[in-house]
C-alpha cells in the first residue's frame, strides 16, 4: 500500500512541488541571511538572493497553478477570500506598525502576508478537493498562523532590539516558516481523498 502521493493529480503535484520549492527557497534564504548578516558577513552573497527570488517565484507560480485548478466554482471555501483577507490584513498591519509603533516598512512585512495567503490557500485547496479532514485543516491553519505570528513579532522587534540580536531575530521567523512548509508538504504528500 502506497503511503505517499496517493491518487495524485497534476494539480496536487503542483501544490507539492510548489511547496517543495518554497522549502528550498527558505533554506537558501537562511544561508543568504547567515552569509550576509552573520558574524563573518560577506558582500558576495548576491547570487544567493537571486536564487531565493527565482525559487520563490517558481514556488508561487507552481502553487498558484495547483490552487486555481483545485479551487471549486461552487462549494468549498473560496480562495479569493483568503487573498482579500491577506491584502486587508497587510494594509491594517502596515498602518498600525507605522502610525502606532513608528516601524518603517520593509519587504519582510509584504513577504509575511504573501507567504501566509499562499499557504492558507494551499490548505484550502486541499480541503476543497476533499483530501484533508477537519482536524488536519485546523492543525495546518494553526501551524501556518503560528509561523505568521512569529514573523510579525520578530518584524516588530527587529529595529527595537540591540543590533547584536538582530541576526538571530531575523533567523527565527525563517526557521518557523521552514517548519510550517515542511509540515504542509508532508500533509500534502500524505493526503488522500476522503470518502463522503
Amino acid at each position: 500500500m502506497m503511503l505517499f502521493f496517493r491518487d495524485f493529480s497534476a494539480a496536487l503535484w503542483e501544490l507539492f512541488f510548489g511547496n517543495l520549492l518554497m522549502f528550498i527557497a527558505i533554506v537558501v534564504y537562511i544561508v543568504w541571511w547567515t552569509v550576509s548578516k552573520g558574524a563573518t558577513a560577506a558582500d558576495d552573497s548576491g547570487m544567493l538572493i537571486l536564487a531565493v527570488l527565482l525559487l520563490g517565484m517558481a514556488a508561487i507560480f507552481a502553487t498558484a497553478a495547483g490552487i486555481s485548478t483545485l479551487s471549486p466554482g461552487e462549494g468549498g471555501f473560496p480562495v479569493h477570500r483568503i487573498v482579500i483577507g491577506a491584502v486587508a490584513s497587510f494594509i491594517v498591519t502596515l498602518i498600525v506598525t507605522q502610525a502606532v509603533f513608528q516601524r518603517m516598512m520593509t519587504t519582510e512585512l509584504l513577504l509575511i502576508f504573501l507567504w501566509t495567503a499562499l499557504e492558507l490557500s494551499v490548505i484550502t485547496a486541499l480541503s476543497n478537493s476533499n483530501r484533508l479532514g477537519v482536524v488536519q485543516v485546523i492543525s495546518l491553519v494553526i501551524v501556518t498562523l503560528a509561523a505568521t505570528t512569529v514573523g510579525l513579532v520578530c518584524y516588530m522587534l527587529h529595529y527595537r532590539i540591540d543590533e547584536a540580536l538582530r541576526f538571530r531575530n531575523g533567523l527565527i521567523p525563517l526557521i518557523a516558516d521552514l517548519a510550517a512548509v515542511a509540515v504542509i508538504c508532508a500533509a500534502t504528500a500524505l493526503s488522500r481523498e476522503k470518502e463522503n
